[in-house]
This record gives structure tokens, C-alpha cells and sequence, in this order.
């Protein structure tokens, strides 16, 4: 890296150039030496031949005290005749890498508040490292030939410090890409030299309020103005007199720019190629465009997306030659008649009209044979509601989304060709008008159905004819739907995987679906969560391609059903499997959960659930926290249970009230939350000690907090209860130690002195 110093009277280096010049005609480009356009003549000292001093004796002359007759060779230009802008540096030691790029031979020339610093010749592209050592002002002069300046979308190292342009002249630049791109600049020159053609990425992320003279350029041979002005949040300059009849590509030109709202209605479009993103995510933006000739432009993705301003009629636009118009409108504010636009060649209408909540025009002539994608083309457009159905979607593939909580959208859409639609997830989610009948469509190439009519909650029609062997995902199709419930037996869903959420807070639901073959399915967390209707047989599915089963019959208040002779053996998750589902008691004893890993909350305010389930193998469990929580029914045997791996116990049996068995045995020296475990339970001292002794004897984790209720303690196990207090530090919460009495053996009938009870001796039933 070279390290410039600030040079009034001093040093001077010069490197070689092409010209060979005697020594005392050397006056070029040494002005900056001294102030203002003061020069003299030189002489220079002999010395290696790419480099020579010259040192300043006065302000007029130089001398070197040494032969006049050396001979030297450079010929930089006068500066001034280059690339001149300025740097404002705040503090010393400032990194910068010029970016010189393209055709490269050129000079950089450094100067700080009027004192010369240094002049470099360079003719490889790249980024120049200089060290500005001393906070100030310096001024740049690239002199020579450069046909780019600047990193196109990557904002070069020093950027932020370059506060104007004083001049261009004429080095050959044909590009300004990404120049200017986060810097501070507030001025240009009033002329832009004819030969640059690229402005892409030249303004991008300028903070300035004003850039003075950019409204007087001749821009005419720009053909390249993308991402120019992207993210100049206060730019607002009057470039209404542009010609940019040369521009093929204004992507991004103006995304972001939320101060912008000039007048540009007259600009000659006609050659752009390419208008993404041009007004995107702009504020202000609200001009009349309507004599603009697009005929060229192919694509319009997102031109007004999310342009809260824009609201201008464009009905008159050629747009015959757009292929995508992919959120163009999305989350805009527009609302204009746009039914005469010839949209025959447009292939992607993905979001066009997503979120566009005002939009509510007729598009019923529309010819969108062309559209491959509409997913989430109306998507929360909650004013829609127009006829399109003769439109030709035949060659669609992707619905998703498309009428995702469009409101008051409910046309008759029967007739619709979606023979080639694979996608179909959300296509009705939340469209809770839609109400239409559907039921001949030809869904047999669907493979995704997820959400389709979630919360549709006015769609009821039948749907049982629909071929649906190719659809693999399920998920969430009628989930939080209260008004669906048609018959859908004979559906072939043998190859789909995922059913989570299916007929989740379907409540209307309760159709026979008992011979469904799920053989295929490996996700059926949610299927009928907080379904509180449906109670058919499923007992004979076949679900050992199961490995979730968490909620699966969370507060599913109506089921009880058979369903012991399942194959759960694949199955890692039965979190809240059975969670408040208040009448469940089935018989499911015999269940392989040897997989299981989390049955956390599984029977949580299951308050009917009283199965023997002792003989499970829940070696792999690692979660139990909440498993019986209020499980006020359960009292089974289970302390037979490998639980060893095991790490939350928190609230598993808190307020499980009927709960009282041996669970001493238990390994849970891995287990370090036990808080509220037994929580409003009272164990047996008998079952209590064993609780006590058995864990005691085992290594255990240390600082646990133990909750057992109201559970006593009788004097032979509170030396076991002081191991967990005192070798672990547990916190234990308990009903303390049991009153115990012992019988002397003499006959009394009054069992309740206390002195009758010094010996342990049970009494005979005579007694």
C-alpha cells in the first residue's frame, strides 16, 4: 500500500511516462506545488532512470543544484484535465481503494488543501490502496486513459468520504457504474462526457438532500441507468428533461428512493428492455405514465411493488412483450383499469396483485393462456372480487396462494382447466367468502394440497370425486375450516407423507375415513387438534411410517376410538398426543414406543386416561415434563419404567390426584428438572419412601428442585432424603415427616393414645 505524506515545499516523486523531454523544460504538472496556476521551470537531478526530485526553492523556480542538461521522461497531464473529485476524511491514517477498471493507464494525482502530495501512473485494473495520512480535504485527478471508474454493485472502499465532482473531462470514461455508490456527494459537473453509456449502480445508497447540476446532463448515450438512483432516500432533482431515448434497462432505477416525485411522463422509454423493480418500495412516487412507450419492455417484475404513492391510470401501456409480471403490483395502492392490456406473452403472474388491497378491476379479457405461475397472485387483494372465470389456465402449474385471504373474492371459477396444476397449498387459505362449486376440476396431477381450504370457513362443496393419488402433502388442508364436511372416503392418499394439521379445529368434520391408506404418511402431528367432532374408527390404518405424532389428538374432546393395535413403532414424537383429550381411555398397553423420545404434556388433563401402560419401553424418552399433568384418572404401575435417560421431569404428575404407585426403581440421575413433579399429589409414605430411598442410592444431578406435593416421609427414610439434600443440594418440597405410632401389644380399645403405641406390633383382629 502507498502512503502518501503532504508535501508545500518539499519532495516531490515522479515516475516514468512516455515522453522524453529535456530537464529544464520540465513544467508539467507540477501547478499544485505551489498555489493557484504559479509554475517554473525545473531542473532535475540525475538518478535512476524511473524515478527523479525535484525539489521547490521558491515560488517560481525549481532547482535541483544539479547539470540542466539530465534528461527525464513523463508527460502527465495538467490537473484538472482529468477525473477531479474530493474526499473528506475526519481522521487520520483513512484506508480508500480507487477503483480504476477497464482500459487502465492513467495518472492519479493526490492533493490536500492546495499542497502536492503525489502523482502515480497505473496501468493495472483493480482497486488502488492509498493511506490519506492526515484528516482534511484532498482533491483526485485521474489523468490519462480510464474507461471505468467505479465497482458496479459493490461500493468501493472510501466511498463514503467523496463529497463532490468537480470535474470529468475527457479519459475515456464509458462507465460510472457504481462510482458515486454510498458517498456524500452533493455536486457534479453540468457536463457528463458523451462517451459513458453505463450510470448503473452510479447514485446507489446516496444520502445527499440535493445533487446540483445532474438535471443539466446529456444523458442520450446512456444505455444503462440501472439501480442509478436505488436507495437515495432524498433524492428529488428535476430530471424531467432527460433524454433517455438510448436506455435499455432501468432496473431498480428509482427502488427505494422515497423522497422521488418528479414529473418523467415525457421521457422516450422505447428502448428499455427491463423495468424490475423501477419504482419499487417508493413512497412518494405518483406521476402520470400513461404515454410512455413500453413496447419493448419484457419484463415488469415488481415495477410498483409496494409504491404506497402510485395511483396513476397506465391503461393505455403496450405491454405485448412482457413475459413476467411477478408482484408487479403488489402491495401498491393501485387501483386503474387495466383490462385492455395485452398480457398474451406474460408467463408469470406470481403476486402481481398480492396484498394489493384496493385493486379491484375487471380483468375478465385477459388472455393469460401464456401464465405458467399465479401462486399468490390475489393473494390478501381483499377488494377483488371480479369474474375471471374463462380465463385459459391450462397451462398453469403453480395456484398456490393465489386466493390466500382474498377476502370477498367468490366467482364462479367451475370451469377452470387446472389439469397441469401441481401446486395448490393455500389456494383458498383464510378465503372466507369463497364459496363455489368445484367439484369437477381435474386435480390429478396436484401433488400439494396443504392449507388449501384452511379457515375457508364458507367453502362446503363436494369434493369426494376429486383424484387426488398424486398429492404427497396434506398438511393443514382444512385446518381451523368450521364449516366443511363432505364426504371424502374414497380419496386415494396413498402416496401422501404429510397429514400434520389436517382437520385441525375442523369441528364440522366427522366423516368416515376409516379406510384411507396412510401407509405412506410419516408426519400426523396436529391431524385432528382441537377437532372437537370427530369420532370415527381408525383403528385398522396402518401408520408405521409414523415418526410425529405430537398433538395429534390434542383437545380432540369427541374421539375414543380403538386405536391400540397401531404400529407406533416408528414414531419419535408423542408431545401432547392425547393433551386434554377428555374422554380418550383406550386400551393402549400394547403400543411399541421404543422410539419415543419426547412425550411431553402426552397426557396432559387427559382426565378419563387410566390404561395400564406399564409395560412400555420408554428407554429413548428424554422429555416427560407435564406427561400426567391433571391426569386425575391415572393411577397405574409404572415404576417399572427404563427412564434413564430422562432429563425434564417438570410438573409430570402435578395435580394427577389419583396418581400413587412405587416408582423407586426409577433411574433419574439424568433428570435435572423435577419442579412442581408431584405438585397437589399426596403419595403413600410407603410409596414416598421407596421414592426416597431408591433415588438416593443412585448418582444423581446436583441443585435439583424437588416438588412432592404433599407427600410424607417416615423416619426410616429421612436419612435418604437427606442424601438428596445435603450430597446434591436438592431442594425438596414435601409434607414433612409422618406421624407414625407403634402398638404396645396390650389390649385397650382406645387406639387413639399415643402411649398405646411403643412397640411394632400388629394387632389381631380381636384386638
Amino acid at each position: 500500500m502507498k502512503k502518501i505524506t503532504q508535501l508545500l515545499f518539499g519532495f516531490l516523486l515522479l515516475s516514468v511516462a512516455p515522453n522524453l523531454i529535456a530537464a529544464n523544460s520540465c513544467t508539467q504538472g507540477v501547478r499544485d506545488v505551489v498555489k493557484g496556476s504559479e509554475r517554473g521551470t525545473a531542473d532535475v537531478s540525475s538518478g535512476s532512470p524511473t524515478s527523479y526530485f525535484l525539489t521547490a526553492t521558491g515560488a517560481n523556480s525549481f532547482s535541483a543544484g544539479k547539470p540542466s542538461d539530465t534528461t527525464a521522461s513523463y508527460s502527465p497531464k495538467m490537473p484538472g484535465e482529468g477525473l477531479e473529485f474530493v474526499l473528506h476524511t475526519t481522521e487520520d491514517n483513512t484506508v480508500i481503494e480507487l477503483p480504476l477498471y477497464g482500459d487502465v493507464n492513467c495518472w492519479v494525482q493526490i492533493t490536500k488543501d492546495w499542497a502536492y502530495i503525489s502523482m502515480e501512473p497505473y496501468s493495472t485494473p483493480g482497486d488502488i490502496p492509498i493511506t490519506l495520512e492526515t484528516a482534511g480535504n484532498y482533491t483526485i485527478i485521474i489523468s490519462g486513459i480510464l474507461t471505468q471508474f467505479g465497482k458496479g454493485d459493490t461500493a468501493w472502499i472510501g466511498s463514503e468520504f467523496l463529497t463532490q465532482v468537480n470535474n470529468f473531462s475527457d479519459i475515456g470514461l464509458t462507465s460510472l457504474s457504481g462510482a458515486f455508490a454510498h458517498s456524500q456527494i452533493a455536486s457534479v459537473p453540468t457536463t457528463l462526457p458523451s462517451t459513458i453509456t453505463d450510470l448503473s449502480y452510479a447514485f446507489d445508497s446516496v444520502q445527499s438532500y440535493s445533487i446540483t447540476n445532474i438535471d443539466q446532463w446529456d444523458v442520450s448515450h446512456v444505455t444503462n441507468m440501472a439501480f442509478m438512483f436505488n436507495q437515495c432516500a432524498f433524492f428529488n432533482e428535476d430530471i424531467s428533461n432527460w433524454n433517455v431515448g438510448m436506455v435499455t434497462n432501468m432496473e431498480s432505477m428509482f427502488s427505494y428512493t422515497n423522497g422521488f416525485n418528479q414529473n418523467i411522463g415525457s421521457w422516450d422509454v422505447s428502448q428499455v428492455l427491463n423495468m424490475k423493480k423501477m419504482f419499487s418500495n417508493t413512497y412518494n412516487f405518483n406521476q402520470n405514465l400513461n404515454n410512455w412507450d413500453v413496447g419493448n419492455v419484457t419484463t415488469m417484475e415488481q415495477m410498483f411493488s409496494r409504491s404506497y404513492g402510485f395511483n396513476q391510470d397506465i391503461g393505455n401501456w403496450d405491454v405485448s412483450h412482457v413475459t413476467n409480471m411477478s408482484n408487479m403490483f403488489e402491495s401498491s395502492e393501485f387501483n386503474h383499469d387495466i383490462h385492455l392490456w395485452n398480457v398474451s406473452n406474460v408467463t408469470d403472474m406470481y403476486y402481481i396483485f398480492g396484498w394489493a388491497s384496493y385493486f379491484n378491476q375487471d380483468l375478465s379479457t385477459w388472455n393469460v393462456g401464456s401464465v405458467t405461475n399465479m401462486s399468490g397472485m390475489f393473494r390478501y387483494a381483499n377488494s377483488f372480487n371480479q369474474a375471471i372465470g374463462n380465463w385459459n389456465v391450462g397451462n398453469v402449474t403453480n395456484m398456490s396462494n393465489m386466493f390466500d385471504q382474498a377476502t370477498a373474492f367468490n366467482q364462479d371459477i367451475s370451469n377452470w382447466n387446472v389439469g397441469n396444476v401441481t401446486d395448490m397449498s393455500n389456494m383458498f387459505n383464510q378465503a372466507t367468502a369463497f364459496d363455489q362449486d368445484i367439484s369437477n376440476w381435474n386435480t390429478s396431477h396436484v401433488t400439494n394440497m396443504s392449507g388449501m381450504f384452511s379457515a375457508a370457513n364458507a367453502f362446503n362443496h363436494s369434493i369426494g370425486n376429486w383424484v387426488v393419488s398424486a398429492v404427497v402433502n396434506m398438511s393443514n388442508m382444512f385446518n381451523n375450516n368450521t364449516t366443511f364436511n363432505q364426504d371424502i372416503s374414497n380419496w386415494d392418499v396413498s402416496h401422501v407423507t404429510n397429514m400434520s394439521g389436517m382437520f385441525s379445529a375442523a369441528n364440522a368434520f366427522n366423516h368416515s375415513i376409516g379406510n384411507w391408506n396412510v401407509s405412506a404418511v410419516v408426519n400426523m402431528s396436529n391431524m385432528f387438534n382441537n377437532n372437537t367432532t370427530f369420532n370415527q374408527d381408525i383403528s385398522n390404518w396402518d401408520i408405521s411410517h409414523v415418526t410425529n405424532m405430537a398433538e395429534m389428538f390434542k383437545k380432540a374432546t369427541a374421539f375414543n376410538q380403538n386405536i391400540g393395535l397401531w404400529n407406533v413403532s416408528n414414531a419419535s414424537s408423542m408431545s401432547e398426543m392425547f393433551r386434554e383429550a377428555t374422554i380418550f381411555n383406550q386400551n393402549i398397553g400394547t403400543w411399541n414406543v421404543s422410539n419415543v423420545t419426547d412425550m411431553n404434556s402426552m397426557f396432559y388433563r387427559a382426565t378419563a386416561f387410566n390404561q395400564n401402560i406399564g409395560n412400555w419401553n420408554v428407554s429413548k424418552a428424554t422429555n416427560m415434563s407435564s406427561m400426567f399433568y391433571q391426569a386425575t384418572a391415572f393411577n397405574q404401575n409404572i415404576g417399572n419404567w427404563d427412564v434413564s435417560k430422562v432429563t425434564n421431569m417438570g410438573s409430570m404428575f402435578y395435580q394427577a390426584t389419583g396418581f400413587d404407585q412405587n416408582i423407586g426403581g426409577w433411574d433419574v440421575s439424568k433428570v435435572f428438572s423435577m419442579t412442581d413433579m408431584f405438585s397437589g399429589v399426596t403419595l403413600s409414605t410407603a410409596n414416598y419412601d421407596a421414592l426416597l430411598t431408591g433415588w438416593s442410592a443412585r448418582t444423581l444431578r446436583s441443585n435439583v428442585n424437588f416438588n412432592a406435593g404433599s407427600s410424607k416421609y417416615s423416619q426410616s427414610a429421612a436419612s435418604s432424603r437427606a442424601i438428596l439434600t445435603g450430597t446434591y443440594n436438592w431442594t425438596i418440597t414435601d409434607g414433612g415427616t409422618a406421624n407414625v405410632f407403634i402398638w404396645d401389644g396390650s389390649e385397650s380399645a382406645d387406639w387413639n393414645t399415643a402411649g398405646n403405641w411403643d412397640q411394632n406390633a400388629v394387632p389381631t383382629i380381636n384386638d
